[in-house]
């Protein structure tokens, strides 16, 4: 298998030159440069024995700073077997001055535009995803905090090559360690999207909303059925694609809170996703309280702490002090219906111009996601209700 994988990498990269050079790729490096990285991916024997010692989900990375290309690049083995070769671009232009880039930011990645030179038909547009492990400056990859967040980088990365396209998950790729700077870190490569979060809404088309809320459905409902739930579904977690038919493809990305429904770690979401189970849960004393209560009190309750509060006062009303206590305590404990809260509020903000619902919504669409966690919609039936030919 290493030696179909390792030709088939091969391959790719020999058809590089055949293909159109992409005008972006083209900004950012010149093209001898560019073919000096791809000549050397094909050509160095020396590097060569060391691409094919590569393991699954390990990665040898060449700095420009310490080589004589211009650009750093890093070949990499994926989950999957799969090798690919990702060119760091940054932010200098093929003359090597300063040029204005997107900068990609989600939860502790941040990241700058980057290229997979094997793409199947030539260069296709990445990001290169920076996580830091350790702020100090002689952090060692032996220390026991580093491990740990690596280990737990890893799982997240690992997480979404466990299941085909029916999942619709992000599948990301781990690059190398290396120390920047004062700091130690690690490279992770993306596929380029654009998050539903900065996404202009309302420029988007009926067809393509309809599009997205059906990819998102789907995945949640994939997940559900193989026990797990997502724990962190909100707009910066969702990735658009442009297919070549003009069409809009959507995935879940970020997987880092990922749980099982067997799991003994306590539930958690972003602010406005939360369900009031949520809210209540971390009411009390627990990882996440602080998050919760120092948000609420500065931007105020949210529509998951307002009916927490609601709920809260229905409990105490037919329910003794103890098993009040026992019920939050329960709601601690990660559930797919926190999902469906999180969905409702991340569809609402999609086909109502990014505004958040104020109060329960009644439409027949989006009630049910709101609904108490007993009655609340499930996936499954989310799905049949949304791909209705008419509601």
């Amino acid at each position: 298998m290493l030696s179909q994988d390792y030709d088939a990498f091969m391959q790719r990269m020999k058809q590089f030159k055949k293909h159109p050079l992409p005008k972006e790729l083209l900004e950012c490096i010149d093209k001898r440069s560019l073919m000096k990285i791809v000549d050397d991916v094909l050509t160095n024997p020396g590097r060569q024995k060391r691409y094919r010692g590569l393991k699954p989900n390990k990665a040898i990375r060449y700095s420009k700073e310490f080589t004589d290309f211009t650009r750093t690049f890093c070949v990499l083995r994926a989950p999957n077997g799969e090798y690919q070769c990702i060119l760091e671009t940054k932010s200098k232009n093929a003359q090597n001055k300063k040029r204005k880039i997107k900068v990609a930011k989600g939860g502790s990645k941040i990241g700058k535009p980057a290229w997979r030179l094997d793409g199947k038909n030539g260069a296709e547009s990445y990001y290169s995803l920076k996580v830091r492990l350790s702020k100090k400056s002689n952090a060692s990859i032996t220390d026991k905090k580093v491990i740990e967040e690596l280990e737990a980088l890893e799982k997240e990365v690992q997480f979404p090559w466990q299941y085909g396209k029916e999942s619709r998950l992000v599948r990301n790729v781990m690059g190398a360690v290396y120390q920047r700077e004062n700091e130690l870190v690690a490279s992770v490569y993306s596929k380029k999207g654009s998050t539903l979060f900065e996404t202009n809404k309302s420029q988007l088309s009926s067809r393509e909303r309809e599009q997205i809320a059906s990819d998102l459905l789907k995945s949640v409902a994939f997940l559900h059925s193989e026990e797990q739930i997502f724990q962190d579904i909100k707009c910066s977690n969702i990735l658009l694609f442009r297919k070549k038919d003009g069409g809009i493809k959507a995935k879940l990305t970020d997987p880092g809170q990922v749980a099982s429904i067997h799991s003994s770690d306590e539930c958690v979401a972003t602010i406005d996703y939360e369900s009031p189970e949520i809210a209540l849960a971390h009411a009390g004393k627990t990882s996440y309280s602080n998050y919760f209560k120092k948000t609420y009190l500065k931007d105020g309750p949210t529509l998951g702490k307002k009916q927490a509060n609601v709920l809260l006062k229905k409990l105490q009303k037919t329910l003794s002090r103890k098993k009040v206590s026992e019920l939050k305590k329960e709601y601690l404990v990660p559930h797919q219906a926190n999902d469906m809260w999180a969905i409702g509020v991340t569809l609402y903000k999609l086909f109502h111009k990014d505004q958040l619902p104020k109060t329960i919504p009644t439409t027949k669409r989006f009630a049910g996601f709101f609904a108490p966690r007993d009655k609340r919609i499930t996936a499954d039936d989310a799905v049949k209700l949304w791909t209705k030919k008419k509601i």
